[in-house]
């Protein structure tokens, strides 16, 4: 038996605390479409308004107004300035929560890391 077993309290501490990396809160509006964007982003019935609640590193949480399956991949576009618009984030849904008045919580892992400018875009951003 491990040492966390017979303690209720660190097994339950380790199952809440699953992220390797910091989260930092932010509200920033972004564009997302669950299927592959062709070329130049327009606005059609393939993209979504959401917000982004939080972001890390390696992950990020979406408010949405729809829920999502478990898996699922989105393609996210920050409203920010200064971001590159070649550099869309691919994100895959891990965890979703109903929010208030009908949105939903999508946790999101990212496939490629946020590098230190893009961190620091979306930490900067003032909605």
């Amino acid at each position: 038996m491990s040492r966390s077993e017979g303690n209720p309290e660190k097994v339950a501490t380790q199952k809440k605390n699953r992220r390797s990396e910091t989260r930092h809160s932010c509200r920033v509006r972004t564009l997302f479409s669950a299927s592959q964007p062709q070329g130049e982003i327009q606005l059609d019935s393939r993209w979504s308004f959401g917000k982004i609640a939080d972001v890390s590193k390696r992950g990020i949480a979406l408010l949405v107004p729809r829920t999502y399956e478990l898996g699922t991949i989105l393609f996210i576009e920050p409203l920010v300035q200064p971001w590159d618009a070649t550099r869309e984030l691919e994100a895959r849904v891990t965890n979703v929560r109903p929010e208030s008045r009908g949105w939903w919580c999508l946790g999101c892992e990212l496939k490629r890391s946020l590098d230190a400018n893009e961190l620091q875009a979306l930490l900067e951003a003032v909605e």
